[in-house]
């Protein structure tokens, strides 16, 4: 089984030093011996650090990296759909419980997503974290942790996200070969995207708790 690392590092229960283990797309649980000392370490992957969006991203990499452009494309249009999906749901349920209200049913819930194209997903997503994927990338530049010359990959972010959903879906409801090239252009904002998703998200709970 292909083990990919996680998207972060923990420490080890012995000598604290961190390690950022791997994990199969399928495990929950992670078990890992510290380089440093030898010890035997064991934790529970957070759902909401490692979501399953991020799974799919890591998995349309590998794709990628084996020259497989159709299954890459559908995993890293998945991995967004998934990440988006998963935002509108847990930020939905959190704005009801936030206004002391009964949050809707899962199902309700799903089947409003279900109706939505990825630009209205991703509307409906920017209203719930109360910001938008621009005013996001604004704050991280003006924070420094996007440098200046990164600043146009993000300017075409959603541009290169929709020519890879096209190709995705040509590929399944017409069964055409993908864009290679549109493919490997998507990857990059698709990490991007989620990685701006994740910060929305993290951001709105944290305003949530305050």
């Amino acid at each position: 089984m292909v083990k990919y690392p996680l998207g972060e590092s923990f420490p080890c229960w012995k000598c604290e030093a961190r390690h950022t283990p791997r994990a199969g797309l399928q495990e929950l649980t992670v078990k890992w011996d510290c380089p440093e000392c030898g010890a035997s370490n064991y934790v529970a992957i957070d759902p909401i650090g490692f979501r399953i969006g991020q799974r799919l991203l890591l998995a349309g990499k590998d794709f990628l990296s084996r020259e497989d452009y159709e299954l890459a494309a559908i995993f890293l249009m998945s991995s967004v759909d998934a990440t988006v999906g998963t935002g509108i749901r847990e930020l939905t349920i959190a704005r009801a419980l936030q206004r002391e209200q009964a949050p809707p049913p899962e199902d309700d819930i799903a089947s409003r997503i279900a109706r939505m194209n990825m630009g209205q997903r991703v509307k409906e997503y920017e209203r719930l974290a109360g910001t938008s994927l621009q005013d996001e990338i604004q704050r991280l530049h003006s924070a420094g942790r996007i440098k200046a010359a990164d600043l146009a990959g993000f300017a075409r972010m959603k541009d290169e996200i929709e020519r890879l959903g096209a190709e995705r879906n040509r590929l399944v409801h017409l069964g055409e070969e993908v864009d290679a090239q549109v493919v490997r252009a998507g990857v990059e904002s698709v990490v991007r995207a989620i990685e701006l998703l994740e910060t929305m998200y993290q951001a709105a709970f944290d305003v949530r708790r305050e």
